[in-house]
């Protein structure tokens, strides 16, 4: 089995963080809320991958690539009184050190996600938010 490599934080706020994403994830030249996990959204940081290589071959549905960095999360976001914040953690695994994640806290010293967000509303505005941080880095193939 392979090694993890150590953890490597914090994440530069100018390091690009990719995501894939398929022709449902895209909504004109914005990627759609609906691509956005609040349970920690998957990113592959730049400093361990090439944008260019397939991000996830397993899944050719997910051919196009999205783009963020750290310095473009959304400082607080206040939804119904409760302050969300946004953060990027460094998160390898074993064969898949690019991994990183886009995770979403009430408490700004916690890197983990305690608290499941349960109002549909804050859900939405929430995933909303972070997709416009997203930029198109190469668009998805197949029909839109």
């Amino acid at each position: 089995m392979a090694d993890t490599r150590p953890i490597d934080e914090p994440i530069p706020d100018d390091e690009p963080l990719y995501r894939a994403i398929g022709p449902g994830d895209v909504q004109g030249e914005r990627v759609a809320a609906s691509a956005i996990d609040l349970e920690g959204t998957s990113v592959h940081r730049a400093k361990y991958c090439d944008a260019h290589v397939p991000l996830l071959a397993n899944r050719p549905d997910l051919d196009g690539i999205a783009a963020t960095t750290p310095g473009a999360l959304p400082g607080s976001v206040v939804i119904h009184d409760t302050d969300y914040r946004f953060f990027a953690v460094d998160a390898p695994s074993p064969g898949d050190d690019h991994h990183a994640e886009i995770r979403v806290n009430t408490d700004r010293d916690s890197r983990e996600n305690k608290r499941k967000i349960k109002s549909k509303s804050a859900k939405l505005a929430l995933r909303e938010t972070l997709a416009r941080t997203f930029r198109i880095h190469t668009p998805p193939g197949g029909p839109s």
